[in-house]
């Protein structure tokens, strides 16, 4: 049997939850959603998810991207390789040793077959937005 080494995150691509809801008054209410992505996005792609429906409805749209800090930055237009944000923050993933063509482990360790070592963890990045959808009823 044939393997591969791959470090295989255990975080989905993109993942959008609804994170709270709230009457504002006068019919208006407002959605909150956190959108968390292995990728960096630009303001156009999340405006392009808002516009498909997923991140909830509303006239007035919103996103911040949160920093690694703890703060908030407003979301770039457009991102480039080299206009990229620092992530939000860094999962550890192990390296796995699987079957050549596939993502299914085999359960032996991933050894590095030119050292004899084990593979160390390597670092991915992740990137949260905060997303803000707000709606009049009455219209």
């Amino acid at each position: 049997m044939e393997t591969d080494i791959i470090f295989l995150s255990p975080r989905p691509s993109l993942t959008v939850e609804g994170t709270g809801s709230r009457s504002l008054g006068r019919c208006y209410s407002e959605a909150t959603y956190r959108v968390t992505s292995r990728q960096p996005l630009d303001r156009k792609t999340l405006k392009a998810l808002s516009e498909a429906g997923v991140l909830g409805y509303g006239q007035e749209f919103g996103v911040m991207y949160a920093t690694a800090a703890g703060g908030s930055e407003p979301v770039p237009e457009t991102v480039e390789w080299n206009t990229r944000p620092e992530p939000t923050g860094w999962d550890d993933v192990p390296a796995v040793q699987v079957v050549r063509g596939t993502t299914t482990p085999t359960g032996a360790p991933a050894i590095d077959t030119y050292t004899g070592l084990p593979y160390g963890p390597q670092r991915m990045p992740f990137y949260v937005y905060n997303v803000v959808r707000r709606v009049d009823s009455s219209d």
